[in-house]
């Protein structure tokens, strides 16, 4: 797992797997960048090779956290990553992708 840094608009991102192997590392810098965060907080997952539900709860966690600073939304995701959440009927977080309400 890698992330470069959040800088003023720049979203956070995050690179290879979002994985339980993974997950303190990233919770840790995600809950940093948020705490850093002036308005809403940004993320780049379209590098994310391997997500699974250590990663989505990391997601969950980072928008309840967000929620009082001003949001977080999913500038790019990867196909597992969406795939993931679209299961979950959470599509809602990645950033012009309209929900569809159902789960395919």
């Amino acid at each position: 797992m890698k992330s470069a840094a959040q800088s003023g608009s720049e979203p956070l991102r995050v690179e290879g797997e979002m994985t339980i192997y993974s997950a303190a590392a990233l919770a840790e810098r995600i809950t940093a960048a948020i705490a850093d965060a002036n308005g809403e907080s940004r993320l780049d997952l379209s590098q994310v090779t391997e997500i699974d539900t250590a990663g989505l709860q990391i997601l969950l966690m980072a928008r309840k956290l967000a929620r009082a600073r001003g949001g977080l939304s999913v500038v790019a995701a990867s196909a597992r990553v969406q795939a993931l959440l679209r299961l979950c009927a959470l599509e809602d977080m990645i950033e012009g992708c309209p929900s569809t309400g159902s789960v395919s």
